[in-house]
């Protein structure tokens, strides 16, 4: 009778692990590109039921990072992983199921691992306008110099600090393919405020 109770007992115990092992299970977001000499700044969001933080670990190359990850926003340090500029990167970022307010950790600066003057946000249609911080090149001269969505440019105005894709004024349905391409002066990288937009 002890002995069944005993197992009875392991056994429960045995599934409340697996249980809460099921309830942290986690993903991994992969950014691949060339390293610039610029760091990833990511956005982070609370961890499932408001409790800690979602992202749970990051990797430059297959080599866990020692970066700070417990915050709303934190950096990957690539300059840390010994790098020299045009070295393919390849950045993985676990994070665990049922985050919120986002899903997932977002990149604030994808563009930071393209040598090129072209940035391209790629996703489907969420409902919301995408909003991006255009750099300033001198006092009246903006970073953005041309839109394209789905392959067409857009008329929205580019001399401003802060760019608005009006994607609900362009008759989308929901879930529907997307793909924003930013034409900026190379150096001077404009930076995508809610990515989300485009889930």
């Amino acid at each position: 009778m002890k002995k069944q109770l005993l197992q009875t007992v392991i056994a429960a115990f045995v599934l409340t692990i697996n249980t809460t092992a099921q309830n942290k299970t986690t993903e991994i977001f992969i950014v691949e590109g060339k390293y610039t000499g610029k760091n990833l700044v990511i956005k982070n969001s609370y961890g499932p039921e408001g409790k800690g933080f979602c992202v749970t670990e990051t990797k430059v190359n297959g080599k866990i990072t020692k970066d700070e990850i417990n915050g709303n926003i934190f950096q990957i340090d690539l300059s840390a992983a010994g790098m020299k500029e045009g070295e393919k990167v390849k950045v993985e970022i676990s994070y665990l199921k049922g985050c919120a307010p986002l899903e997932k950790p977002m990149v604030i600066n994808p563009n930071a691992l393209t040598d090129n003057n072209t940035l391209i946000i790629e996703g489907v249609y969420m409902w919301q306008n995408l909003f991006v911080v255009n750099p300033h090149i001198t006092k009246t001269e903006y970073s953005v110099k041309e839109i394209l969505v789905n392959g067409k440019a857009v008329s929205t105005k580019i001399d401003s600090d802060i760019l608005e894709i009006k994607l609900q004024a362009m008759n989308f349905k929901e879930k529907e393919k997307v793909k924003i391409e930013f034409k900026y002066t190379k150096g001077i990288d404009p930076i995508i405020l809610n990515s989300e937009a485009t889930n």
